[in-house]
């Protein structure tokens, strides 16, 4: 080893195990905390992309730099290197180099120099609902038609409520609906959840909020809990044998609700059913809107949080661009389940399904 090879070694300080954790630590603070601020800051303007990349730059930056500052600056000695102006660029250069004793700080740094800030890059790329665009994938094959004619099986009436429990026999296996109370309605509004299954509903109990005040307005509304929660062609088969129920009891007109998972459900069980005049997709997936250029004529409703870091904003975007008119965007401050801004998405529900209903 020559001496000046030497002396480059002994001028970068060693860093301490304990440090590394301390610089992670620090890396991932810096790096979630300006992910936050660059989320806060979009959801207020719509920033460039050339702001996008010239913030990852910046952030790039500082967080090359946190390592140097927990391990001590280099100092490169004047004797060899006897031009200021270049020793300080080597220093800094080296500087710049320390962020490579942090065990994730390259991966840290390569997204953020590829991904794009507006859509929370670092998950992005363990989020498959989120970074494909719509046509990439191809929707689940569907179960067959012949098979689509429910038959009530029990009726459970809930003690204390308007609301009725279904149980809808298929050749598939029993579905659970929970609708009110209301009779020969030509109007059906059915909603769906997510991969949780069950009866549950987003927006702090949006569902249970639309069936009372839809019943005021001589509207029936149906909740169908998925028998297999995550099995995409069995959701929509049994969203479409819940439409098939709903137009057996008089529904002409049908308006399909789905969050997160359930948003894909819809928009695909939109394109199989007759009578669908809109959709609305609450923090949608793009898994299943692989054809959402084909809902048009039915109006195609995207709410979706700012701040949804289960399945970004993006995804939204992505099927708002793919679609075709009638659609609207609603980007609301809130987080994938919707409940910061309960009271606003339920008014955008409800004054949607008012105009789609004329």
């Amino acid at each position: 080893m020559t001496r000046k090879a030497r002396a480059d070694t002994k001028s970068r300080p060693r860093v301490p195990p304990s440090k590394l954790v301390i610089t992670t630590g620090v890396q991932l603070a810096v790096w979630f905390g300006g992910a936050y601020a660059f989320l806060y800051l979009d959801s207020l303007m719509s920033i460039s992309p050339a702001i996008n990349v010239l913030y990852a730059l910046v952030l790039l930056m500082v967080l090359a730099f946190i390592p140097s500052l927990c391990a001590g600056p280099t100092r490169l000695d004047p004797a060899q290197y006897p031009n200021r102006f270049t020793r300080l660029c080597k220093e800094r250069l080296r500087d710049l180099t320390h962020g490579c004793y942090s065990p994730c700080i390259i991966l840290i740094e390569l997204l953020a120099l590829t991904g794009n800030f507006s859509t929370w890059a670092m998950f992005e790329p363990v989020m498959f609902a989120g970074i494909a665009p719509p046509s990439y994938y191809r929707d689940a094959d569907p179960l067959p038609d012949n098979s689509l004619e429910p038959q009530t099986s029990s009726v459970r009436v809930r003690q204390g409520t308007e609301e009725r429990i279904i149980d809808l026999a298929t050749p598939e296996g029993v579905i659970a609906v929970k609708t009110n109370k209301v009779s020969s309605a030509p109007t059906a509004v059915l909603a769906v959840g997510g991969v949780g299954g069950g009866f549950d509903s987003p927006a702090n109990e949006l569902y249970e909020r639309l069936s009372e005040k839809l019943q005021e307005r001589d509207i029936r509304f149906i909740d169908v809990s998925f028998t297999k929660p995550g099995d995409f062609s069995q959701s929509v088969y049994e969203l479409r044998a819940a439409i098939r129920y709903a137009r057996s009891q008089g529904a002409r007109r049908f308006i399909l609700i789905g969050h997160s998972f359930g948003g894909g459900v819809v928009i695909s069980a939109a394109l199989r059913e007759p009578g669908v005049v809109s959709v609305f997709a609450l923090s949608s997936q793009t898994y299943g809107g692989g054809q959402v250029a084909e809902l048009a004529p039915r109006r195609l409703h995207l709410i979706h949080g700012f701040f949804d870091f289960v399945v970004p904003r993006c995804a939204a975007e992505r099927l708002y661009r793919a679609a075709s008119p009638p659609k609207d965007l609603h980007l609301v401050p809130a987080t994938h389940l919707l409940n910061e801004s309960a009271d606003q998405v339920f008014n955008l529900v409800l004054d949607g399904i008012a105009a789609d209903n004329n």
